[in-house]
């Protein structure tokens, strides 16, 4: 395992408080060739009747078919309650099994990842929660239910290395995409919203690709008195917030992964120039291997001519940052002029960022509101999937 450390200064080291980004990237991981366990979460609520609950039983039936047959899977429907469907090892034909699933009663989301942690947090190796839903978690009334609660369950599983991926079934007019996005979130795996059911089977399989068996364990930690970490994000391969305990992230990361940490340094700076050391950097593996780099700030004059811009490629992993929250800021604002604000501001920084798909989507949207139109949920849902998606970015 190697790292290479890659330092940005967000504003000039002149006085105390100086915020900075600290660019991470991760490579030459060990890995191993241990069974997988995977948590199938399959909402059966009345809102999946018809063809939903068909091509969700068709995604899992594949799902299950695509692993490995040492990996074992725990299909759970939930609905006003939680129901085992079935526990199988990979590569089975669970076809006959899923098809005797109906649709009816609420979605009780906090009971199905209740029950599965009981059986995932006991398994060995990788461990993967996967979440299909068409609709909001609800309580035993039907109204909906607290999302903090659940969140907070996903991030403990994360912090034991359970990694929890989300695929919102359908228009994303008809659920909270902010909430299934930050579930996932919090469980450190990928997520998608506003995914049309005849298209649920590949994405599924996309996404036991992105966050399956290629993937290892991995604790960063910043090890200093001077230094707060203010937010962490996964940049490569997708962006994507991460869940900071205690200046420590816990993350899986992939062959090629970068992380950015936003860090303060509240020393004063004024009383000296040059290189200062201010903490060092712990990376370590699940299986104990451990990296460390120290982590050196440079003080300048603000004035001086050794002041000098960010590095490009830094920069470029700092916009895609700020794309990523701005779009999250915009999916949740359903007034024109606050839609017409943020996307002006997604048109500056996808022209800095310099990628075409993203500039012609974001140039679209923005002509839309300037002529006074409004953009839907669904829209805004899919505009932060294609720029939280680095690999499609790419």
């Amino acid at each position: 395992m190697s790292l290479r450390l890659a330092v940005g200064w967000d504003r000039n080291a002149s006085s105390g408080n100086s915020e900075h980004w600290l660019m991470v990237t991760l490579r030459g991981f060990q890995r191993t060739d241990e069974p997988a366990s995977f948590a199938v979460l399959m909402d059966t609520s009345t809102s999946m009747l018809g063809s939903r609950l068909a091509h969700a039983r068709a995604a899992v039936a594949g799902l299950v078919r695509a692993c490995h047959p040492c990996d074992r899977l725990l299909v759970y429907a939930f609905s006003s309650g939680v129901t085992p469907v079935l526990d199988t090892p990979g590569g089975a034909d669970v076809t006959a099994a899923l098809a005797g699933l109906s649709a009816a009663g609420k979605t009780r989301l906090d009971l199905a990842i209740s029950a599965c942690a009981t059986w995932i947090s006991g398994r060995p190796g990788p461990r993967y929660i996967l979440v299909l839903t068409d609709g909001d978690p609800t309580d035993a009334d039907g109204r909906r239910a607290a999302v903090e609660p659940i969140i907070t369950q996903a991030s403990a599983l994360g912090a034991m290395g359970v990694r929890t991926s989300v695929i919102g079934i359908g228009s994303a007019d008809g659920y909270d995409g902010s909430f299934l996005r930050a579930l996932a979130d919090a469980g450190g795996g990928p997520s998608a919203v506003g995914v049309e059911p005849s298209a649920l089977a590949d994405r599924v399989l996309s996404e036991l690709r992105g966050a399956g068996a290629d993937e290892i364990d991995l604790i960063l930690a910043v090890d200093s008195g001077d230094l707060d970490v203010s937010e962490a994000w996964r940049v490569a391969p997708r962006v994507q917030p991460l869940t900071l305990a205690d200046r420590r992230v816990v993350l899986a990361a992939t062959e090629g992964g970068v992380i950015a940490l936003r860090l303060r340094y509240r020393a004063p700076l004024a009383s000296g120039r040059g290189p200062r050391s201010v903490g060092t950097l712990r990376v370590r593996q699940a299986d104990g291997t451990e990296v460390t780099a120290p982590l050196t700030l440079n003080l300048v004059a603000p004035h001086s001519p050794d002041l000098t811009s960010l590095d490009a490629a830094v920069d470029q992993l700092r916009v895609r940052v700020e794309l990523a929250r701005t779009a999250q800021l915009r999916s949740t604002a359903d007034d024109p002029e606050e839609q017409l604000r943020h996307t002006r501001r997604l048109s500056e920084l996808v022209d800095a960022l310099g990628d075409p798909r993203a500039t012609a989507r974001i140039g679209d949207e923005l002509l839309k509101l300037a002529q006074g139109g409004a953009l839907d949920r669904s829209e805004r849902e899919a505009t932060v999937d294609l720029l939280r998606d680095g690999r499609r970015d790419a």
